[in-house]
């Protein structure tokens, strides 16, 4: 199976490389490297092998080279955790999309996440903002707001 590279960027002091790359919906990985110190050069691939990635993830922290995987809530905790970590706070995200905005009822997102809307309501003030507005007696949320919160949703 590959992965594409949805994402790739440098920190200001051009010490490490930042990559994003999509198996599917609900699997990312994310790396950062150092290139003067790490001999994979993941950043400048635009197609990886899943098992190429795999074997980065579990030989992660070593070889200046850090790798994470997960849906699209790991990857975002991941980032915004480990952005504290390095000496930069403004990144230019460019054309980052990790997934669609498509906008549905709290009904029908609590539907396809299978969780129940005192689960959604309690939730709340984890969306991030413009993801949930409430509207009359209902609210509209978007699927990135709901994998945000959520995780990829679930299968039933």
């Amino acid at each position: 199976m590959i992965a594409e590279r949805i994402y790739k960027g440098m920190n200001p002091e051009k010490t490490w490389d930042l990559a994003i790359f999509k198996v599917r919906e609900g699997l990312y990985y994310l790396t950062w490297e150092n290139p003067k110190k790490s001999f994979k050069g993941l950043a400048d691939s635009e197609f990886l092998s899943v098992e190429e990635l795999e074997i980065s993830w579990e030989n992660s922290n070593i070889n200046n080279l850090i790798v994470f995987k997960g849906d699209e809530k790991i990857i975002l905790d991941e980032l915004l955790y480990n952005m504290e970590d390095f000496p930069f706070r403004d990144v230019n995200w460019g054309d980052l999309d990790l997934s669609n905005n498509e906008i549905m009822s709290s009904t029908e997102a609590c539907e396809e996440w299978g969780i129940d809307s005192s689960t959604l309501r309690k939730r709340i003030g984890d969306f991030p903002e413009g993801t949930i507005r409430k509207i009359a007696t209902t609210y509209a949320v978007t699927k990135f707001g709901m994998r945000c919160v959520f995780g990829s949703k679930k299968m039933i």
